[in-house]
């Protein structure tokens, strides 16, 4: 039987036993051992899944608060700050901006601007002869 198919009924039903011997004493004992084990894992490992998020936590609220999506971010509020999604969308369009500078309204180089390829073919043999 799995740790998740334990469960405290399963463990009182053992104990609701009508034989008085040693035998049903016996499992239940088990069973109540092999739920506080499970809980206890469960725990342990919930506690090592934080420790290795922490680092990357600390990585990522530094990046965000460098590149000014947000202010204050630090791995105690992190979850909090990014349940609701608005940092998310703020980084998306800071990325949108960044890679078409037409919609940031910071383009100083437009380019070169792209004629018809009539015009550019005439001004070429125009511009041969």
């Amino acid at each position: 039987m799995s740790a998740k198919n334990v469960d405290r009924t399963t463990i009182t039903s053992f104990t609701n036993c009508d034989h008085n011997n040693s035998s049903c004493s016996n499992n239940m004992n088990e069973m109540q051992l092999f739920a506080a084990k499970s809980e206890e894992y469960s725990k342990r490992i919930s506690k090592l899944q934080e420790e290795y998020l922490l680092p990357l936590k600390e990585d990522v609220s530094d990046w965000l608060n460098r590149i000014n999506v947000v202010q204050n971010l630090n791995t105690e509020n992190f979850m909090y700050k990014l349940d609701n999604g608005v940092i998310v969308c703020k980084l998306a369009k800071l990325i949108e901006e960044t890679c078409n500078p037409d919609l940031s309204g910071n383009n100083k180089n437009p380019g070169p601007v792209k004629n018809n390829r009539r015009n550019s073919t005439s001004s070429v043999l125009s511009s041969s002869s």
